[in-house]
């Protein structure tokens, strides 16, 4: 008998989760990109006597692609510092200087980037090793050191 009604409960539950679910599908009509056609290509632009795109040009558009880069490992950063380092570095448990305070930063700076580095890898006094962030590279714990300095 005890069975039977746990059995029941447990059926009635699944009836109930799986009709929250529909019911908080209905409406929602799909979204469906909006069918995009590529430009069309002159037919005269691979052509050899097409106009050489000038210096400036090509200056310009390096610049555009550098400065997305930037912007993109910018975010990247701020984005693991958010998840990794924010923990102790916005109120400065533990004794960590928080983020941007120059005096705190200060002391630690003077001791040389190469030592910052090391006691972020291996741990120091109440820092862990790695900082909680076990999928970052090297490069990423220079950055976030700058980061949390101020530099961008």
């Amino acid at each position: 008998m005890h069975r039977s009604r746990f059995r029941a409960a447990a059926a009635l539950a699944t009836v109930l989760a799986i009709g929250a679910m529909v019911a908080g599908c209905r409406g929602a009509e799909p979204q469906v990109a909006a069918a995009t056609t590529p430009p069309a290509i002159a037919p005269d632009a691979f052509a050899e006597d097409a106009p050489a795109q000038d210096a400036s040009t090509r200056n310009t558009s390096a610049q555009a692609t550098s400065t997305r880069e930037a912007s993109a490992h910018a975010q990247r950063i701020a984005m693991l510092w958010a998840q990794h380092c924010a923990l102790c570095h916005v109120n400065g448990e533990g004794g960590a200087p928080r983020l941007g305070d120059v005096a705190e930063w200060q002391p630690r700076v003077a001791q040389g980037e190469t030592v910052l580095l090391r006691h972020t890898l291996e741990g120091f006094n109440n820092m862990p090793p790695l900082g909680y962030c076990m999928s970052c590279e090297q490069e990423d714990f220079a950055a976030l050191i700058q980061f949390m300095m101020g530099n961008p």
